[in-house]
């Protein structure tokens, strides 16, 4: 009877007008995503190509002049000096990228670029004033660059347009409190939609329990949200990776780095500095974090939806159930980012592993400074939350007096 129920229930769901304007919504939200990163990539070829960088040297080139006429007479020889060596750099780089252009096919320049970066960054842990903090950040730098070397794979700079950076962004973007206003649009009226005689005298004249029914709302929209947005990433990322290529599953990405607060100058500056843990975090691949991210993603989906649940049951009125959730899921994004006080508590609310790439790359320490938001902590807020939300709303489902 379950199964009749879930389908039943779903099959409302795919024939609501709502269901299919907010999935247009989210195809439109892809594609703006999409052309937003294409759009970047191509900006950034133009700035990264070698007739941009000999136009910006010369540029250089010529304001150095200027001002070295200006003040050869002058007594500031130091200034001078500095003027001199400036205009000897500048002609050096114009000169190599007009080599690049003249020579187009020296496939293996950006290899020299990873060697000559690995020396300096060695050069630089020599330095006996440098920090433990910028010391752990050179190392992890170096052992990537060495990771990029012997697997011989080129660097990436996150603008590049494929189909990881691409559901990377989406998954960040969706994270800044959009995914869970969405949800909270499209289910609001999920039960509370439904308290109306006509509907509710089912539960009197079928042998149905309200529990079953409850459970089979819960679950069809469940199925609806991970199905349209879950697979909805999965396809554009094939999509992209099918024209573009996926060589970049195999790059390096660091994650599960932990952090400390460190509160020596906090009577200076009004809050403590992150400090980074030495020898936390792993290096894995794109791959990997991609994965992990959609697994956690879809967690957080299923959390999302019971927390409307719970609130679409409680209330009668649709439209009172959506603003309660859309002015929940903000605040609960926003007001743990803002203030220190509610800061310290943030990992003990789910809205705070929206951001579920950013979660598993320990990166959200950042954005919350708080060093307790891990993929661990989160698996067990979203789980309890879940339950927690599915339960109250039986029990008040089960007790609802109905006036037919």
């Amino acid at each position: 009877m379950i199964f009749l129920l879930i389908k039943n229930e779903l099959i409302k769901i795919l024939k609501r007008t709502k269901t299919w304007i907010i999935f247009g919504l989210f195809l439109v939200f892809m594609g703006v995503c999409m052309y937003g990163l294409y759009n970047e990539d191509k900006n950034r070829q133009m700035y990264n190509s070698s007739e941009y960088k000999i136009e910006q040297f010369e540029k250089s080139i010529e304001y150095t002049k200027e001002e070295i006429n200006k003040i050869e007479n002058s007594k500031d020889k130091e200034y001078l000096n500095t003027l001199q060596e400036d205009l000897k750099h500048y002609e050096e780089e114009k000169v190599k990228y007009q080599n690049q252009i003249i020579n187009p096919d020296n496939a293996e320049q950006w290899k020299l670029d990873v060697t000559e970066e690995i020396k300096n960054h060695e050069e630089n842990l020599k330095d006996k004033d440098i920090t433990e903090e910028d010391k752990t950040w050179i190392s992890e730098r170096i052992n990537k660059l060495k990771y990029l070397e012997d697997n011989n794979i080129k660097p990436l700079y996150g603008y590049e347009f494929n189909a990881y950076n691409y559901i990377d962004t989406i998954l960040a973007v969706l994270g800044v409190a959009l995914l869970a206003i969405g949800i909270s649009v499209f289910m609001s009226d999920i039960v509370s939609g439904e308290s109306n005689p006509s509907t509710l005298k089912f539960l009197l004249v079928q042998p149905v329990s309200r529990g079953k029914v409850l459970l089979s709302k819960f679950i069809a929209v469940i199925i609806t949200a991970i199905t349209m947005i879950v697979s909805t990433e999965i396809l554009t990322f094939l999509g992209i990776g099918l024209a573009k290529g996926f060589k970049s599953g195999g790059y390096p990405k660091t994650m599960g780095v932990k952090y400390f607060l460190d509160s020596s100058n906090i009577s200076v500056q009004g809050y403590p500095d992150l400090i980074r843990l030495a020898n936390t975090g792993k290096l894995g691949t794109f791959n990997e974090l991609i994965i992990k991210s959609l697994l956690l993603q879809v967690l957080f989906i299923i959390t999302c939806c019971s927390f409307v649940f719970l609130i679409s049951t409680l209330f009668k009125n649709s439209n009172v159930t959506m603003a309660i959730s859309i002015i929940i899921a903000a605040a609960g994004t926003i007001v743990f980012q803002i203030f220190d006080f509610s800061s310290k508590f943030a990992h003990l609310i789910f809205f705070s592993y929206a951001s579920v790439s950013e979660v598993i790359t320990g990166d959200i320490a950042y954005m919350y400074r708080n060093v307790n938001i891990t993929p661990s902590n989160g698996i067990i807020v979203m789980i309890v939350t879940t339950i927690i939300s599915y339960t109250i709303a039986h029990v008040v489902f089960k007790n609802k007096e109905i006036l037919i």
